[in-house]
C-alpha cells in the first residue's frame, strides 16, 4: 500500500499538467518495512539525491551532501563545500561504471546483477505512486498481473 501527497509550491506551472515539484509517498512492503520517498526538483545548492536507511539497530546515509569534489574550504565565511551543480557531473563515475558493466557482460557472455524484473516491478510502484498523488488517496499495489506472465 503507498499513499503519495505533493504540490506546486514554487513553480504553479506543474498545477497545470497535474504534477509536482515536490512529493513524498510513503510505502509498506508486503514484509511490512515502512519507506518514505522524497521528491524535488528544487535545490538551491546545486543537484542533490541521497539514501537514507533507517533501522532499528542503526542508520546509513548516502550522499547526505552533493560534494562536487572532496575540497572543504574553511574561511571567514564558515565551512563551504562546493555542490554538484547537475545530474551528469554528480553521476558521471555511475554511468561509466554502468556501460563499463554492460560491456563486460556482452564480452563475458553474462546477465547483469540488475534484472527486466527490477525494473518493471519498480516502475509499477512509480505509476502507483502517481496515481495516489492524483486521486489523493491510499492506494495498493498490485503486482499479481506481471507475476503471472513470468
Amino acid at each position: 500500500m503507498l499513499w503519495e501527497i505533493g504540490g506546486a509550491y514554487e513553480h504553479k506551472e506543474f498545477d497545470k499538467i497535474n504534477d509536482a515539484e515536490t512529493v513524498a509517498a510513503m510505502v509498506k512492503l508486503k514484509n511490512g518495512t515502512m519507506t518514505l520517498l522524497v521528491a524535488g526538483r528544487n535545490c538551491a545548492h546545486g543537484y542533490h539525491i541521497e539514501t537514507e536507511i533507517i533501522g532499528t539497530k542503526g542508520t546509513l546515509r548516502i550522499g547526505t551532501t552533493p560534494d562536487k569534489n572532496l575540497v572543504t574550504v574553511f574561511n571567514d565565511n564558515g565551512i563551504n563545500n562546493e555542490c554538484a551543480g547537475g545530474f551528469l557531473k554528480r553521476f558521471e563515475d555511475a554511468y561509466l561504471a554502468e556501460v563499463k558493466e554492460f560491456v563486460n557482460c556482452v564480452l563475458e557472455n553474462r546477465k547483469p546483477v540488475v534484472t527486466v524484473e527490477d525494473g518493471v516491478l519498480s516502475t509499477i510502484v512509480g505509476y502507483a505512486c502517481k496515481g495516489s498523488f492524483e486521486i489523493g488517496e491510499l492506494v495498493r499495489v498490485d503486482c499479481s498481473e506481471y507475476e503471472k506472465l513470468k
